[in-house]
């Protein structure tokens, strides 16, 4: 598309985001919308509080003696074939995946003898591997548990889906789910025009129809562009 009628392809974007999302709104009504607002806030809340605890009983109870272990056989099973300090260490006797979260200069010696692993390893997980692995662990906990809470509240909000079809309530919350739609709509479109103007800063002026000119030269998208400058 010619750069100078760039910003009329932006325009039906951004009308393209209004429409869909003032018929999706008004299509679930007020009622479903604001309880999935809302449910989706309670979520990430509970997501936030819950991971923390959730990932260090994992840690505690699985995680870390499934790391002990597999690092135990694979470092005596170093020490069988031969491996020597001098041979590149400890690291050289880790598996790809813990010696990646290890420091090149992680100074732990290799152990000599079969009774000595076991004091290295729980150095070696204290040292360096606990970290990395608690921030996975709470990462993939806040995903569960946000996922579960969505499902919850996707099944609680569902009972309301007949409020569009009684005789005077229905209506009012129709109505309103199209005002909400049109509230999402200036939120996302504002977002996105915030998000444009980082493009810009950050490739030069942009060019073509991601240019300074095609995305703020409008009437619609245009209006967000140039009031988020």
């Amino acid at each position: 598309m010619d750069a100078s009628f760039g910003w009329l392809a932006w325009d039906i974007f951004a009308l393209l985001i209004m429409i869909m999302l003032v018929w999706d709104c008004a299509r679930k009504g007020f009622m479903r919308k604001i309880l999935s607002f809302l449910g989706a806030v309670a979520s990430a809340v509970s997501a936030a509080f819950f991971s923390e605890p959730v990932a260090l009983w994992l840690y505690n109870v699985l995680v870390r003696d499934l790391i002990r272990a597999v690092l135990s056989r694979r470092i005596a099973k170093s020490l069988e074939e031969g491996l020597s300090a001098t041979a590149g260490g400890l690291l050289t006797a880790l598996p790809k995946w813990a010696s990646r979260m290890a420091n090149s200069d992680t100074n732990l010696p290799l152990p000599q003898a079969a009774d000595q692993i076991l004091p290295v390893v729980e150095e070696l997980i204290d040292a360096i591997l606990a970290q990395p692995v608690l921030m996975l662990l709470r990462g993939l906990s806040f995903f569960a548990i946000f996922t579960l809470c969505s499902l919850f509240v996707r099944y609680v909000v569902r009972m309301f889906n007949g409020v569009n079809f009684l005789p005077l309530l229905g209506p009012v919350n129709t109505v309103l789910g199209g005002v909400l739609g049109v509230g999402q709509a200036l939120i996302v479109l504002y977002l996105l025009a915030v998000v444009a103007h980082i493009f810009i800063a950050y490739s030069g002026g942009g060019t073509g129809l991601f240019s300074e000119y095609s995305l703020g030269e409008g009437f619609l998208f245009g209006f967000f562009y140039r009031l988020t400058a």
